[in-house]
């Protein structure tokens, strides 16, 4: 027993020995990672080749035969492209940096964050839908010293190039104000990384590698303002500018749904982070989890929002055979009942036919990104009605019922009908139509999704707004606006109220039954050498006179001392099981 502790002793200061000589290599400069992994990797190869419980014999044979499952098309399987599997291995590469090397472990921490960061931004310019909106409109430095300084003379051309600057820039700031309103967090990061490259507080070598090697000459997306960087490229062969691929819609929300994989990523090394860092930089780990799902979300949100309009064209009331000028044209205000539908109801069934031929041809496209891709063009069709129908000046009972049957036969024609949408949004506006003043004031409030153009068409037609004079009409539409910003009002609360649940309570409950399972596996091992310890001096007292008894107690400790490793063992390897589900078992620390 003495020996084995001596040996244990010895094993230990060996330990610490070689810890503070790979953190000395380090500092001079050495590259240590490869030793690192190779030793690692023997290790897992060692621990491979041993049996850790009684079935591993049975299980290896069995699993001699591989079998490859189906994916799943309902989303729970994570979308997977070679740019994320790096990202990915990057991220194990963080964590193995912080495993070992602990003076430099926030140092690593701070280059896993910055670096999902810069990932997530380049997705967002490359595959993102009206990018520009999103950025905080930078003026020139120089110029404006310049005008201060009186280095430039201002001519009347200079001042009407000034006005139209200003306006822009005016313009840019209150499109950026509804940006931010709708996704806030994506908002910030989206500009908080800009500013970081562009002040080269991140990503400086980049650059430089950039200016020397390519000249500057790197291809930008489309619309992208001058001011924002780009470092990254995405390949040509996607082409998100096609009509051919839809504006590479299927490439833009592959891309898309990378992100949720790398978060969930990072989310199940929460509380390894935590356990590695310091306590100080415990609420600096989970602020950063809650922002990238929250960044993650609203990016979901704001693709399958916008990317729609890239296959949807309804046109303008301008635009000459448009869809939109065709429903414009439309006359609602008629007297007799019909049963064939409107023109434009044909146009948008082949429309969705040809939507749904493209994304038929990327056989690689998952089915649930299929399915939700179509259901948004649905909706986004729907608001789109509703905009047009609201414009109409003089609609008749009978032309309320025409805008019903367009709406059945689209909900009932191939290929939207395999989508089963409800069509409310269609469905609620046209049924407010009937409905007096009292129940459509409580409707609207109700409805505040509906713009106020839409609130306001039923000051011209439907039940409320029959028989109202003038000044009836007029105090009818105060009340209609105040009682939609009420309305409104209480829905952005709300959705302030969701968003500061999500940054202010992070989800905590994973990392505590991590950090408690670890606790548990700890504690179970203390308890069962502080048994072997008590029966060995137990043993020692009681002499050579019950050699035997001490034997049975030696070997009945050695077997629950046994178990309990078993059970461990079986633990650690369950984590490495998981680890290997996220594609990172080559590269983090397990």
């Amino acid at each position: 027993t003495t020996t084995t502790m001596e040996d244990e002793q010895q094993q230990q200061q060996q330990h610490v020995h070689d810890d503070v000589s790979i953190y000395q290599k380090f500092l001079s400069g050495e590259n240590i990672f490869d030793a690192l992994l190779a030793n690692k990797q023997r290790a897992d190869q060692e621990k491979k080749s041993k049996a850790s419980n009684i079935f591993d014999a049975d299980h290896s044979m069995a699993s001699s035969k591989i079998v490859i499952a189906r994916p799943c098309d309902d989303g729970s399987e994570p979308v997977l492209t070679n740019t994320s599997l790096n990202m990915a291995k990057f991220i194990g590469k963080c964590l193995q940096i912080m495993d070992v090397l602990d003076p430099v472990a926030y140092d690593a921490f701070c280059a896993l964050r910055d670096s999902f960061k810069f990932y997530v931004y380049h997705v967002f310019i490359w595959f993102g839908v009206h990018v520009h909106n999103f950025f905080a409109q930078h003026e020139s430095e120089f110029t404006a010293t310049l005008d201060k300084l009186g280095g430039r003379k201002n001519t009347s051309a200079d001042a009407a190039d000034e006005k139209r600057r200003r306006e822009q820039i005016a313009q840019q700031q209150k499109i950026m104000r509804v940006a931010q309103s709708k996704y806030p967090v994506l908002t910030v990061v989206i500009n908080e990384v800009n500013e970081q490259l562009r002040r080269r507080k991140l990503a400086p070598e980049l650059e430089d590698l950039i200016t020397k090697k390519l000249k500057n000459s790197t291809r930008r997306p489309p619309k992208l303002p001058p001011f924002a960087k780009c470092y990254m490229e995405a390949s040509e062969t996607l082409q998100l500018s096609s009509p051919e691929t839809m504006q590479g819609v299927a490439a833009r929300f592959v891309a898309t749904e990378t992100l949720p994989f790398l978060v969930s990523v990072i989310k199940s090394q929460h509380g390894r982070l935590i356990n590695i860092l310091s306590a100080e930089y415990a609420h600096q780990v989970s602020s950063f989890i809650a922002q990238i799902e929250s960044v993650v979300l609203e990016f979901k949100q704001y693709m399958y929002r916008n990317v729609p309009t890239l296959l949807v064209h309804l046109g303008s009331p301008d635009q000459r055979d448009s869809i939109i000028s065709r429903i414009h044209g439309t006359n609602w205000n008629m007297k007799t009942l019909t049963t064939e539908a409107n023109a434009y109801v044909y146009d948008l069934i082949q429309m969705f036919v040809r939507i749904d031929r493209v994304l038929s041809s990327f056989v690689t496209l998952p089915k649930f990104i299929h399915h939700r891709l179509n259901k948004e063009a649905i909706i986004y069709v729907e608001e789109q009605l509703v905009d047009a129908y609201a414009d109409c000046k003089k609609c008749t009972t009978e032309g309320r019922a025409l805008m019903s049957l367009d709406q059945s036969v689209l909900k009932k024609s191939a290929p939207i009908c395999k989508y089963s949408h409800s069509w409310e949004y269609t469905t609620n506006f046209i049924q407010a139509y009937y409905l007096p003043q009292h129940d459509l004031l409580a409707w609207i409030e109700a409805h505040s999704e509906y713009s106020l153009k839409a609130h306001k068409s039923f000051l011209r037609v439907g039940r409320a707004a029959e028989n109202l004079k003038r000044s009836q009409r007029a105090e009818f539409e105060k009340e209609i606006v105040r009682v939609w910003k009420s309305g409104r009002s209480k829905q952005q609360q709300q959705l302030r109220q969701q968003q500061n649940d999500r940054k202010n309570k992070p989800n905590l409950s994973e990392v505590q039954q991590v950090l408690q399972t670890q606790t548990q596996a700890v504690a179970a091992v203390a308890s069962n050498s502080n048994e072997c310890k008590d029966n060995e001096a137990s043993g020692d007292a009681n002499g050579h006179e019950h050699q035997h008894h001490h034997d049975m107690n030696g070997s009945s400790n050695n077997s629950t001392h046994t178990n309990t490793n078993t059970t461990t063992e079986e633990h650690i390897n369950e984590t490495n099981d998981t680890e290997t589900t996220t594609c990172m078992n080559d590269n983090s620390s397990n």
